[in-house]
């Protein structure tokens, strides 16, 4: 019996020897992992945050290769930020340490972030997923981890699906654990990086370097370079007709939900960015047809929206305003498009005051004033000199016409033979002089030169012209043109926007050339108006007065997009090159030579630059005076025998 108790014990004390050797041994193998992992991690962030920042973010506040990372940040690094997720800890999921890290990385120049995956998996990337990591596409991001999680990881958390900088250093599966099947503390380190397009146009992942945990990591291990190639990836545009920048076909024989692109700017500029990058790409409307405002919740509609809710890549022609960069990023401005007034070119003024235009209406009042001052003057020394020397009074009736003859040039052979009037009379000749030359100068323009009605340069102008109406196309109650004029702190250009007349594109040209209307549209609308008037002839004009709706256009992509960089140099690059202009002209000459063909705007003759021959359009006025001059003396005649009529019989009384 005591045998029996004596070999149990030692059969027990060796078992526990067995297995304190076998805890000795995996602790020993761990430490060792340990330190190399932090050996390797150390080697990758030294070569990912050169002059660089680094954040670190753990669940475990344990983790001996944390600790040890952050030993070695702290006197290697610029900045070191550290947020340990650790279990009971009050800020886990508080929406202050999310605002801290979206910061951190909003204004920051340069950061490198590093996820420890080797605990709590899925409470680090819920973190990071809630502290919208996705915003920012260049980031570098470094994980460490078990192997057997690096796809999960990479393609199965949407944290990471914008990254184009994402690295994973992985250990054996196992190493932590007691039945690990890894002897002695070798084994390889690898390095994988998420690819976004390496899987035929889709994510995947690459090994990039594996070495033994014996080595030191020197190799350089740099990230996938897809910002030239997008292996055929498919792109979503959202966009709305505006020609000539965008131009579709809503009726083609497409996928279901998608329109056809047609030859327009925008689309020019997309195939070529295709073919450069090597993606394709599908078209379509957003899905309430607007261009995007913010709602009470912060919610946008229209295309703005459509990228707010990622259900799109990139589009076109968007306004750049503030409220808007809220739920998108913009691209590079394009040149302003501000508002402009097509109107008919201003026709001739009516001819029959032509005689009277060469003088402004104040010019006439003082030469009629200086007529009947002379006249009088004329008058009243002849009176006086009766009074004095006893000479007949010739009479008010001579001095009016004596002084007019003088005024027509035409004055009679006969002077005053007296000093005082010679001296009237001969300033009076100088004065007429002067006068009459002056009204025959002008008066050959004026007969020569058609003067025409002042231009609408303006939206005053355009208001205080009787008689006239005016109108747009669409204006989108969501989009920055409706904005500009509906809310417009100048109440002319508020009673306008209220008095418009919405009316299909195609509609407004020959509406103006019939006359009395106005055409009030972005610039980019007029551009093919104008071609066509430069093409034809057409008798149209183009306001000197712009109105800026804003500071211009630009692409608008989704936020996070990891391909706006590339795609912003390429149209840097087609702007510089003047290869935009060409491509507008050339779209805007197609689309105005395809207009002019189906309207039924005729081609007017130029104004001929020969001498000009008087006609009954110039002389009109003479004629309309003098049938005046015939009614005014029929009239006078008139008076005068109605005076003698009805005076007879008193002045025949008075003579018995």
């Amino acid at each position: 019996m005591k045998l029996g108790n004596i070999v149990s014990t030692w059969l027990f004390i060796a078992a526990l020897a067995i297995l304190l050797s076998q805890l000795s041994h995996a602790m020993v193998q761990s430490k060792a992992w340990e330190e190399k992992l932090g050996s390797a991690l150390r080697d990758l962030i030294a070569q990912k945050s050169e002059n660089c920042n680094l954040y670190l973010v753990s669940a475990d506040n344990s983790s001996p290769i944390f600790d040890a990372s952050v030993r070695w940040a702290e006197d290697n690094v610029r900045a070191v930020n550290v947020v340990n997720l650790a279990k009971g800890r009050p800020y886990i999921d508080s929406e202050s340490m999310v605002a801290i890290l979206h910061q951190i990385l909003k204004y920051s120049w340069c950061w490198v972030v590093v996820l420890d995956l080797s605990t709590d998996r899925d409470l680090v990337l819920r973190f990071m997923d809630t502290s919208r990591l996705f915003y920012f596409p260049n980031i570098p991001i470094i994980m460490i981890g078990p192997e057997r999680n690096v796809e999960e990881c990479f393609l199965g958390h949407k944290t990471l699906r914008n990254s184009i900088q994402s690295l994973y250093l992985s250990y054996p599966d196992g190493i932590y654990e007691a039945q690990s099947s890894i002897q002695g503390s070798e084994g390889e380190l690898k390095v994988y990086a998420r690819c976004l397009f390496c899987n035929a146009g889709n994510a995947g992942v690459l090994l990039l370097h594996a070495w033994k945990s014996t080595d030191r990591l020197t190799k350089r291990i740099e990230t996938l370079d897809e910002s030239r190639n997008f292996n055929g990836h498919l792109m979503r545009v959202v966009c709305l007709k505006r020609i000539p920048y965008i131009n579709y076909d809503e009726n083609w024989n497409g996928p279901p939900g998608t329109i056809g692109p047609l030859d327009s700017l925008e689309f020019r500029i997309t195939d070529m960015a295709a073919q450069v990058f090597n993606f394709t790409y599908t078209a379509s409307e957003p899905w309430d047809g607007e261009w995007g405002l913010p709602n009470e919740y912060g919610n946008f509609s229209g295309i703005v929206g459509t990228l707010q809710y990622e259900k799109a890549d990139f589009s076109y022609l968007l306004t750049a305003l503030p409220v808007r960069w809220l739920a998108m990023e913009s691209g590079l401005v394009y040149i302003p498009d501000p508002f402009i007034i097509i109107s008919p070119k201003p026709g001739p003024m009516p001819k029959s005051l032509s005689i009277v235009s060469p003088f402004k209406e104040l010019v006439w009042v003082l030469v009629l004033l200086s007529y009947i001052a002379y006249s009088l003057s004329l008058w009243l020394v002849e009176k006086g000199r009766r009074a004095i020397t006893g000479h007949r009074e010739k009479g008010i009736t001579y001095s009016f016409f004596y002084t007019l003859t003088v005024l027509v040039e035409d004055p009679p052979v006969a002077l005053p033979s007296y000093f005082s009037g010679q001296v009237l009379i001969g300033f009076w000749l100088l004065v007429s002089f002067i006068i009459t030359s002056a009204y025959r100068c002008s008066l050959i323009s004026f007969l020569t030169v058609i003067e025409t009605y002042p231009a609408i340069d303006s939206m005053e102008d355009l208001w205080t012209r009787k008689g006239w109406t005016w109108g747009s196309i669409y204006l989108p109650h969501s989009g920055a043109s409706y904005l500009y004029l509906a809310e417009n702190p100048n109440p002319v250009i508020r009673k306008i926007s209220k008095e418009i007349e919405i009316l299909p594109s195609e509609n407004h040209l020959p509406r103006i050339l019939r006359g009395r209307y106005s055409f009030i549209t972005r610039y980019s609308w007029a551009l093919s108006a104008m071609l066509q008037a430069e093409m034809y002839g057409l008798p149209i004009h183009i306001s000197k007065a712009q109105y800026p709706v804003s500071s211009g256009y630009s692409w608008g992509f989704r936020k996070g997009f990891p391909m706006k960089e590339p795609i912003d140099k390429l149209q840097l690059l087609i702007r510089e090159n003047a290869l935009a202009d060409v491509w507008l002209k050339a779209v805007t000459k197609y689309i105005a030579d395809k207009v002019g063909r189906n309207s039924t705007v005729r081609e007017t003759e130029g104004e001929s630059t020969d001498h000009q021959v008087l006609s009954m359009e110039h002389l009109q006025g003479v004629f309309y005076l003098v049938f005046l001059g015939a009614f005014l003396a029929f009239l006078s005649f008139a008076v005068e025998c109605t005076l003698f009529h009805c005076c007879s019989g008193y002045f025949a009384s008075a003579s018995t």
